[in-house]
This record gives structure tokens, C-alpha cells and sequence, in this order.
């Protein structure tokens, strides 16, 4: 039997999993990664939970094509409700707003701990999540971006504790996709720039300033001069 073939979206988001995690994938939908998990034989532990029956029924599903439903634990839940007995010491969160995830999170105080990592694939307002790292002292210490249908998706992998305090441009790119030269990132960037230009445009227009805009803006063209010159 052939392994389970992940999108390059969610592929990039189990590339990030510690070996010999005990994981969470919430929000499991068709349940892809913690098969892959499993047939990889990657974690101790592996848990799939999601909010709603048809999902979770697609993820066991799933699992039991591919022989794996005795490896993973199934859980109908919201977010990480009832997780907490697990002794959880990943979890992954992909495809949902940024605004779910950091809800998700903030719901489960105990994934802020030391030896937590947080592997996250926000689809909007990145920026929120960021904030909410710094906040609870999660840094992010890698980075990745994934062309999946024809868009780009940033996974981003928080691990350990720490001071943790990303410019205005970092919360939209994290400082890791430079470092690493992420092939992707100057395409990410000229989208974020044009993006976020066209709403300060929007805000001038309406006689409003935004700071904040303003100096994610400046510092991602910083970015974009500094990635050019490994990009050419």
C-alpha cells in the first residue's frame, strides 16, 4: 500500500513535527496528516480531533483505509477541549483564521508551556498570531512557505520559551524565511506589499493613519531589498 500523499500545504506543516512527538492535529478534517504521522512512524502519540461529526467520521475513515486506526486517537471536540490528560507536547493547527487559532489557543492556557511546540498555518490575520506568540513567550523559530493551488501558505513553527518580539514586518514574515532563504519569500513579499499597500491607499483616502501599517510596510520592503540580493 502506497503512503499517504500530502498537499504541499499540509506537507511543509508535518515537516515541521519533533520526532517522537505527542501531537495533536486539530481540526483533522479528512485526517491526512496524522495518517501520514502514523505510517511514518513518526510520534509516540497522535491525536485527531475535530468540532464536528462529519470530519471526524471522513478522518477514521481514513485511518481505517490505510490501517492505521489503531494508532491514532479520535476525539470530537472544540479546539482542545478535554486535551489536557493527554500529555500533549505538540500541536498542529492548519487551514483555519488566525483568529480561531489564536482563540483555540487561548483556551488551552497549558499550550504555552516550555515544552510545547506549536506548529500553525494561519489563513488570515497573521498578524494576530504573532502577537499572540510574543505574548505568551513562544518563539517563532522556523518558518516556511508553500505554493499549494496556486497560493501561498506560510507554516510557522513556535517551540520552547522565551523573549519574543517580531517587528511589524515580522509578524507578517517571520525573520526565518530570510534567514533560511526561503525561494518563495520575494514573491510573498511583493503580494504582502501590494496587499497591504492597497489598505493604507484605502486609509488615506479616508483621512486615516495607521503607524503600524505604515511601519510593516517599510520594513517589508527592507526585506524585499534584503532577500534580492540572494534572490538574482
Amino acid at each position: 500500500m502506497r503512503e499517504t500523499k500530502l498537499s504541499p500545504r499540509l506537507s511543509a506543516a508535518a515537516a515541521f513535527v519533533p520526532e517522537g512527538a505527542r501531537i495533536a492535529d486539530i481540526g483533522t478534517d479528512h485526517g491526512y496528516v496524522p495518517v501520514y504521522l502514523a505510517e511514518k512512524g513518526i510520534c509516540r502519540f497522535i491525536a485527531a480531533s475535530d468540532i464536528n461529526k462529519g470530519p471526524l467520521s471522513s478522518a477514521i475513515r481514513t485511518a481505517k483505509e490505510r490501517n492505521a486506526e489503531d494508532k491514532i486517537t479520535f476525539l470530537l471536540t472544540d479546539g482542545l477541549t478535554g486535551m489536557e490528560d493527554h500529555n500533549l507536547d505538540t500541536v498542529l493547527i492548519a487551514g483555519m483564521g488566525g483568529e480561531t487559532i489564536v482563540s483555540i489557543l487561548e483556551n488551552a492556557p497549558w499550550t504555552a508551556k516550555d515544552n510545547m511546540t506549536l506548529i500553525l498555518q494561519p489563513q488570515t490575520k497573521i498578524p494576530e498570531v504573532s502577537e499572540y506568540l510574543s505574548k505568551i513567550k513562544k518563539p517563532v523559530t522556523d518558518a516556511v512557505l508553500a505554493r499549494d493551488a496556486g497560493r501561498l501558505y506560510l507554516i510557522i513553527k513556535a517551540a520552547g520559551s522565551g523573549a519574543y518580539e517580531p517587528t511589524e514586518a515580522e509578524k507578517y514574515a517571520p525573520r526565518a524565511l530570510l534567514d533560511k532563504k526561503d525561494s518563495l519569500l520575494p514573491e510573498y513579499l511583493d503580494s504582502l506589499i501590494f496587499r497591504l499597500g492597497r489598505a493604507k491607499a484605502a486609509m488615506a483616502g479616508a483621512n486615516i493613519e495607521n503607524e503600524k501599517l505604515t511601519e510593516a510596510l517599510t520594513g517589508l520592503e527592507a526585506m524585499k531589498e534584503e532577500a534580492a540580493i540572494w534572490h538574482r
